[in-house]
Protein backbone atom coordinates (compact mmCIF):
# COMPACT_ATOMS: atom_id res chain seq x y z
CA UNK A 1 0.00 0.00 0.00
CA UNK A 2 1.34 3.42 -0.99
CA UNK A 3 1.62 6.36 1.39
CA UNK A 4 -0.08 9.59 0.29
CA UNK A 5 0.09 12.89 2.16
CA UNK A 6 -2.43 15.75 1.93
CA UNK A 7 -1.23 19.35 2.27
CA UNK A 8 -3.06 22.66 1.94
CA UNK A 9 -0.56 25.18 3.26
CA UNK A 10 3.15 25.75 2.74
CA UNK A 11 3.71 25.93 6.52
CA UNK A 12 2.58 22.33 6.85
CA UNK A 13 5.51 21.06 4.78
CA UNK A 14 8.24 21.89 7.29
CA UNK A 15 6.20 20.36 10.10
CA UNK A 16 5.57 17.21 8.07
CA UNK A 17 9.25 16.86 7.29
CA UNK A 18 10.13 17.15 10.96
CA UNK A 19 7.34 14.78 11.95
CA UNK A 20 8.00 12.05 9.41
CA UNK A 21 11.72 12.26 10.02
CA UNK A 22 11.29 11.69 13.77
CA UNK A 23 10.35 8.82 16.03
CA UNK A 24 7.49 8.84 18.52
CA UNK A 25 9.66 9.74 21.53
CA UNK A 26 10.99 12.82 19.75
CA UNK A 27 7.46 13.93 18.87
CA UNK A 28 6.26 13.45 22.44
CA UNK A 29 9.16 15.52 23.69
CA UNK A 30 8.35 18.28 21.20
CA UNK A 31 4.69 18.34 22.28
CA UNK A 32 5.64 18.46 25.95
CA UNK A 33 7.98 21.39 25.31
CA UNK A 34 5.73 23.45 23.04
CA UNK A 35 2.25 22.61 24.35
CA UNK A 36 3.01 21.54 27.92
CA UNK A 37 0.21 23.60 29.51
CA UNK A 38 -2.47 22.11 27.26
CA UNK A 39 -1.26 18.57 27.78
CA UNK A 40 -0.81 18.99 31.53
CA UNK A 41 -4.32 20.38 32.03
CA UNK A 42 -5.81 17.97 29.50
CA UNK A 43 -7.45 20.90 27.75
CA UNK A 44 -6.88 19.50 24.30
CA UNK A 45 -6.91 15.68 23.93
CA UNK A 46 -6.08 15.90 20.23
CA UNK A 47 -2.37 15.51 21.00
CA UNK A 48 -2.92 12.03 22.41
CA UNK A 49 -5.07 11.13 19.39
CA UNK A 50 -2.42 12.55 17.09
CA UNK A 51 0.32 10.43 18.68
CA UNK A 52 -1.80 7.29 18.50
CA UNK A 53 -2.58 7.98 14.84
CA UNK A 54 1.10 8.46 14.06
CA UNK A 55 1.98 5.19 15.81
CA UNK A 56 -0.83 3.38 13.95
CA UNK A 57 0.46 4.60 10.58
CA UNK A 58 3.99 3.61 11.53
CA UNK A 59 2.88 0.14 12.65
CA UNK A 60 0.89 -0.29 9.46
CA UNK A 61 3.97 0.38 7.32
CA UNK A 62 6.44 -1.31 9.68
CA UNK A 63 7.13 -4.19 7.29
CA UNK A 64 8.12 -1.73 4.59
CA UNK A 65 10.20 0.52 6.82
CA UNK A 66 13.19 -1.80 7.28
CA UNK A 67 15.16 0.79 9.28
CA UNK A 68 13.81 3.59 7.11
CA UNK A 69 11.60 6.43 8.27
CA UNK A 70 8.09 7.23 7.13
CA UNK A 71 9.44 10.11 5.11
CA UNK A 72 11.06 7.62 2.72
CA UNK A 73 7.75 5.94 1.95
CA UNK A 74 5.85 9.00 0.72
CA UNK A 75 5.09 8.77 -2.99
CA UNK A 76 2.44 11.40 -3.54
CA UNK A 77 1.34 14.73 -2.14
CA UNK A 78 -2.29 15.73 -2.55
CA UNK A 79 -2.59 19.51 -2.69
CA UNK A 80 -6.00 20.84 -1.70
CA UNK A 81 -8.25 22.41 0.93
CA UNK A 82 -11.46 20.51 1.58
CA UNK A 83 -13.21 22.62 4.23
CA UNK A 84 -14.70 25.18 1.87
CA UNK A 85 -14.70 25.77 -1.88
CA UNK A 86 -13.94 29.44 -1.24
CA UNK A 87 -10.65 28.42 0.36
CA UNK A 88 -9.51 26.97 -2.95
CA UNK A 89 -5.80 27.57 -3.46
CA UNK A 90 -4.69 30.46 -5.60
CA UNK A 91 -2.00 30.04 -8.23
CA UNK A 92 0.57 31.68 -5.94
CA UNK A 93 -0.39 29.51 -2.96
CA UNK A 94 0.03 26.41 -5.08
CA UNK A 95 3.46 27.55 -6.28
CA UNK A 96 4.56 28.21 -2.69
CA UNK A 97 3.40 24.77 -1.55
CA UNK A 98 5.17 23.08 -4.45
CA UNK A 99 8.35 25.00 -3.72
CA UNK A 100 8.31 23.85 -0.09
CA UNK A 101 7.64 20.24 -1.10
CA UNK A 102 10.62 20.31 -3.44
CA UNK A 103 12.71 22.01 -0.79
CA UNK A 104 12.02 19.50 1.99
CA UNK A 105 11.09 16.34 0.11
CA UNK A 106 12.94 16.80 -3.22
CA UNK A 107 11.20 16.83 -6.57
CA UNK A 108 10.94 13.07 -7.02
CA UNK A 109 7.73 13.25 -5.02
CA UNK A 110 4.58 13.46 -7.11
CA UNK A 111 2.01 16.21 -6.64
CA UNK A 112 -1.70 15.61 -7.29
CA UNK A 113 -4.01 18.59 -7.63
CA UNK A 114 -7.50 18.28 -6.11
CA UNK A 115 -10.20 20.64 -7.38
CA UNK A 116 -12.74 21.82 -4.76
CA UNK A 117 -15.84 19.78 -4.12
CA UNK A 118 -18.43 22.36 -5.08
CA UNK A 119 -18.54 24.96 -7.81
CA UNK A 120 -19.60 28.58 -7.82
CA UNK A 121 -19.07 31.42 -10.30
CA UNK A 122 -17.18 33.39 -7.67
CA UNK A 123 -14.19 31.02 -7.70
CA UNK A 124 -14.19 30.14 -11.41
CA UNK A 125 -11.25 32.38 -12.34
CA UNK A 126 -9.14 31.13 -9.43
CA UNK A 127 -9.78 27.48 -10.29
CA UNK A 128 -8.95 27.98 -13.97
CA UNK A 129 -5.70 29.74 -13.07
CA UNK A 130 -4.78 26.93 -10.69
CA UNK A 131 -5.48 24.20 -13.27
CA UNK A 132 -3.48 26.00 -15.95
CA UNK A 133 -0.52 26.57 -13.63
CA UNK A 134 -0.45 22.88 -12.73
CA UNK A 135 -0.80 21.58 -16.29
CA UNK A 136 1.90 23.80 -17.79
CA UNK A 137 4.31 23.09 -14.90
CA UNK A 138 7.31 21.33 -16.50
CA UNK A 139 8.71 20.29 -13.12
CA UNK A 140 5.82 17.90 -12.54
CA UNK A 141 6.13 15.05 -15.02
CA UNK A 142 3.23 12.86 -13.94
CA UNK A 143 0.11 14.97 -13.62
CA UNK A 144 -3.10 13.87 -11.94
CA UNK A 145 -6.12 16.05 -11.17
CA UNK A 146 -8.98 14.94 -8.93
CA UNK A 147 -12.26 16.46 -10.09
CA UNK A 148 -15.67 16.83 -8.48
CA UNK A 149 -17.57 18.55 -11.29
CA UNK A 150 -18.00 17.15 -14.78
CA UNK A 151 -17.53 20.34 -16.78
CA UNK A 152 -14.01 20.70 -15.32
CA UNK A 153 -13.10 17.45 -17.11
CA UNK A 154 -13.69 19.15 -20.46
CA UNK A 155 -11.72 22.21 -19.38
CA UNK A 156 -8.74 20.07 -18.27
CA UNK A 157 -8.74 18.08 -21.50
CA UNK A 158 -8.79 21.29 -23.52
CA UNK A 159 -5.90 22.81 -21.56
CA UNK A 160 -3.91 19.56 -21.70
CA UNK A 161 -3.91 19.73 -25.50
CA UNK A 162 -3.09 23.41 -25.45
CA UNK A 163 0.02 22.87 -23.28
CA UNK A 164 0.73 19.43 -24.83
CA UNK A 165 0.73 17.77 -21.43
CA UNK A 166 -0.81 14.42 -20.50
CA UNK A 167 -3.07 14.71 -17.46
CA UNK A 168 -4.77 11.80 -15.73
CA UNK A 169 -8.24 12.70 -14.44
CA UNK A 170 -9.55 11.07 -11.27
CA UNK A 171 -13.25 11.10 -10.39
CA UNK A 172 -13.94 11.67 -6.72
CA UNK A 173 -17.32 12.57 -5.19
CA UNK A 174 -19.02 12.20 -8.56
CA UNK A 175 -19.07 8.47 -7.90
CA UNK A 176 -20.66 8.48 -4.46
CA UNK A 177 -24.23 9.06 -3.29
CA UNK A 178 -23.52 12.12 -1.20
CA UNK A 179 -25.06 15.26 -2.68
CA UNK A 180 -24.22 18.80 -1.70
CA UNK A 181 -26.98 21.17 -2.76
CA UNK A 182 -26.30 24.88 -3.32
CA UNK A 183 -27.93 26.06 -0.11
CA UNK A 184 -25.33 28.32 1.49
CA UNK A 185 -27.05 31.51 0.33
CA UNK A 186 -30.23 30.55 2.19
CA UNK A 187 -28.70 31.32 5.58
CA UNK A 188 -29.19 34.92 6.61
CA UNK A 189 -26.07 34.95 8.77
CA UNK A 190 -23.91 33.98 5.83
CA UNK A 191 -21.57 36.74 4.66
CA UNK A 192 -22.38 35.87 1.05
CA UNK A 193 -26.06 36.51 1.58
CA UNK A 194 -26.90 40.06 0.43
CA UNK A 195 -25.10 43.39 0.24
CA UNK A 196 -25.82 45.72 3.15
CA UNK A 197 -27.90 48.13 1.08
CA UNK A 198 -30.51 45.39 0.50
CA UNK A 199 -30.90 44.27 4.11
CA UNK A 200 -33.94 46.47 4.79
CA UNK A 201 -35.17 47.39 1.34
CA UNK A 202 -38.27 46.22 -0.49
CA UNK A 203 -36.03 44.57 -3.07
CA UNK A 204 -34.65 42.14 -0.52
CA UNK A 205 -36.81 39.15 -1.48
CA UNK A 206 -36.38 39.84 -5.18
CA UNK A 207 -32.59 40.07 -4.87
CA UNK A 208 -32.46 36.98 -2.71
CA UNK A 209 -34.35 34.89 -5.27
CA UNK A 210 -32.18 36.25 -8.05
CA UNK A 211 -28.99 35.23 -6.23
CA UNK A 212 -30.34 31.79 -5.42
CA UNK A 213 -31.45 31.22 -9.03
CA UNK A 214 -28.02 32.25 -10.30
CA UNK A 215 -26.40 29.85 -7.87
CA UNK A 216 -28.71 27.03 -8.97
CA UNK A 217 -27.76 27.68 -12.60
CA UNK A 218 -24.08 27.39 -11.74
CA UNK A 219 -24.70 24.21 -9.77
CA UNK A 220 -26.65 22.66 -12.65
CA UNK A 221 -23.88 23.62 -15.08
CA UNK A 222 -21.35 21.92 -12.82
CA UNK A 223 -23.18 18.61 -12.51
Amino acid sequence: MKLFIKVSDKNQIKFLYKLLNSDLDEIKKQFNEEFFWEIKENINPQYEIFLKSYQTIKDFYQAKLNNKKLIDLIEWFYVWTEQCEFLALSKEEYKNIKSEIFNFFWNRKKIVLVIPYYWNKIIEHRIKELIEEYIKDKEIVQKEIVINNLWIKEYIEKKSKEYKRRVKIIFWTLLIKHFKAPIFEQYESNALMLPEEYLNSEEREKKYKEMLNNNLKEFNRAV
